[in-house]
């Protein structure tokens, strides 16, 4: 134990016990390695071993470029091979394609022959016109153009007849995609056309430029206004001038917080053919010096509900207004005003308004609003009447007396 300690103490950091010789443990080391590798055979040279490797690595690569010379005519020819296959299954799809168009027209022409054999498909396209007319005209407006589209999807024959029949693409609804404009436009050819703007609940949108474009052609107007600052923007720029085929006009606004204006000068002010006009408003005002309150023979003013103690209706022009407006409208057949009438504080004379050919009268509102009105008309013995006197719903006509309300 002493003496290996000493050896190793001795010795340098190897542990060999070789002492500062570096050249004994190299000897060492070399006769181990020799004597565990002899049953090997001999060792090879440092060289030798390197130049041994090289060789190996340059067979390696031969033999790669050899597989690499083998494998490349494989894959080119496996390429040309799958293009080809490609081309030929597109060639079977578009094959399949014209068979596939070739049953549908066999198809088709079956159903058409098939179809012939009904009745109704045998009818003359003047019936049939006649038929179409009158469902669209069982629906709401609307409605009129989904059930046009609806009928020209039946069959072959009843497009045809419905796409030569302008009135069932005569209605225009501003809602409506521009592009869906267009072409109703198109079909309607040049018959008169009906224009709605809105519905009850939604906001009717901006007219496209091709409606602006055809207003001439509108016979009939049917706006409902839900927001006046909405409209505000654009009304003014597409109604502002005279419209010559006009005959109806309906005027419909929900926007009740805030006074909405009916446009004094709406149209220009002057339709020289509107007969009909409706208003039916919560706080529209009627301006009843424009000239659209001329010549009409339907006039409905259907105002909001109001106390017989209030002062002017919110929005409503004055009494004599309302009478200047009348007179102006001798013709007229049916009147309906229903809380819309002014009182009349500040009426001192008498105004005759005679109109000979009205067959129905029908108004509401406060008990001393209508008979100031009904002392101020005369109207033919024949003609309807119809009151509903607010707060005095229990009273009959014969009930009030008015002194002024004449019958020719």
């Amino acid at each position: 134990m002493i003496r290996k300690k000493s050896m190793i103490r001795c010795g340098d950091n190897s542990g060999t016990g070789f002492g500062n010789s570096t050249s004994d443990a190299a000897s060492f080391w070399v006769k181990t390695l020799s004597s565990r590798l002899s049953h090997l055979g001999t060792a090879p040279p440092p060289e030798q071993h390197s130049s041994a490797t090289t060789s190996s690595i340059e067979a390696l690569d031969e033999k790669e470029r050899v597989l690499q010379g083998i494998i490349d005519p494989i894959w080119s020819r496996y390429y040309d091979e799958e293009r080809a296959l490609e081309s030929i299954l597109e060639g079977f799809r578009e094959h399949r394609g014209r068979q596939e168009h070739t049953v549908g027209s066999l198809l088709a022409t079956i159903r058409h022959y098939r179809n012939g054999l009904v009745s109704i498909t045998r009818l003359p396209p003047e019936i049939l016109t006649g038929i179409f007319i009158f469902s669209v005209q069982m629906v709401r407006p609307k409605d009129w153009i989904g059930t046009s589209r609806t009928i020209s999807h039946v069959c072959k024959r009843w497009r045809e007849i419905a796409l030569d029949c302008p009135k069932l693409w005569s209605h225009i609804d501003l809602e409506h995609d521009p592009r869906w404009l267009e072409r109703i436009i198109e079909r309607s050819r040049s018959v008169p056309l009906l224009l709605l703007g809105g519905n009850e609940v939604e906001m009717v949108r901006e007219p496209t430029a091709l409606v602006a474009n055809n207003m001439h052609r509108f016979e009939s107007i049917d706006m409902c206004i839900a927001d006046s600052e909405e409209h505000d923007a654009y009304l003014p720029e597409i109604f502002s001038q005279p419209i010559l085929a006009l005959r109806h006009l309906t005027f419909t606004s929900y926007h009740n917080h805030s006074l909405y204006a009916f446009p004094h000068d709406f149209l220009g002010g002057w339709a020289p053919n509107l007969r009909h006009i409706k208003l039916e408003t919560e706080s529209a005002h009627v301006p009843w010096n424009s000239g659209l309150f001329t010549n009409l023979t339907t006039l409905e003013v259907y105002g909001a509900w109001y106390d017989e103690c209030s002062v002017v209706p919110r929005g409503f022009s004055s009494f004599r207004m309302l009478l200047d407006a009348l007179v102006k409208m001798p013709g007229l057949e049916h009147l309906v005003l229903r809380h819309c009438i002014p009182p009349a504080y500040t009426m001192t004379e008498y105004i005759d308004v005679d109109l000979p050919n009205l067959e129905r009268l029908e108004l509401a509102g406060p008990l001393n609003s209508c008979a100031n009105l009904l002392t101020q008309i005369t109207i033919n013995a024949s003609a309807t009447l119809d009151l509903d006197f607010q707060g005095f719903r229990e009273l009959t006509l014969w009930d009030v007396r008015i002194p002024g309300c004449r019958a020719l």
